[in-house]
């Protein structure tokens, strides 16, 4: 009896339970409202990227009206210097075409300048005299030190400049305390 009793309770008590959960009481998600959202998330994700690129921009360049960069003295870019409007190193760029080609993500233009035999200079300054060719490989970079440091902006400006390759790690908040990284932060809030 207790047995038939106890089965009555777990069954009412089920029966209620369930009510609170019928379809009626949630809102369905509609394939129209995932695409929405991740229509709105891209859009976000490309203001994010226009605002992290055009401050860079103004840092490395002053928006392009001075793309004459010192050559380096030392470190691994002694000889060379930044090209174009968003500052990149030869070697930087480089990396950023293989990195393309490997993904297919390279403009035939770029598959081109990569199987001629320039030297990393050479290719850097076809690369920054076609803005087109020099925006795509500036996208490469922000998608790459945006993956890397996980969207930190202040710790991917710090990358840009001091090493794009760096462990996000050892971005540590002195680090960050420096006249560049507070220029970036002046700007980017003008930006926005």
């Amino acid at each position: 009896m207790r047995f038939i009793l106890l089965a009555v309770v777990i069954i009412m008590a089920g029966s209620r339970f369930s009510r609170l959960f019928k379809k009626d009481n949630v809102p369905e998600t509609t394939v129209e409202d995932v695409l929405a959202k991740k229509s709105e998330n891209e859009a976000l994700a490309a203001d994010k990227k226009a605002s992290f690129l055009a401050t860079t921009e103004a840092i490395e360049s002053n928006s392009g009206e001075n793309t004459e960069h010192k050559t380096m003295t030392d470190g691994m870019h002694a000889g060379q210097r930044a090209v174009g409007r968003f500052g990149l190193m030869p070697k930087t760029i480089s990396e950023m075409v293989k990195r393309m080609k490997s993904d297919d993500s390279a403009p035939s233009a770029l598959n081109a300048i990569g199987s001629s035999q320039l030297n990393e200079q050479e290719v850097a300054d076809l690369v920054a005299a076609d803005q087109d060719l020099e925006r795509a490989v500036a996208d490469k970079m922000y998608s790459h030190v945006n993956k890397r440091m996980a969207g930190d902006e202040e710790k991917m400006d710090y990358g840009w400049l001091n090493g794009h390759n760096l462990n996000p790690d050892s971005i540590t908040p002195d680090k960050l305390m420096n006249p560049r990284t507070e220029k970036f932060r002046k700007l980017r809030e003008k930006l926005k």
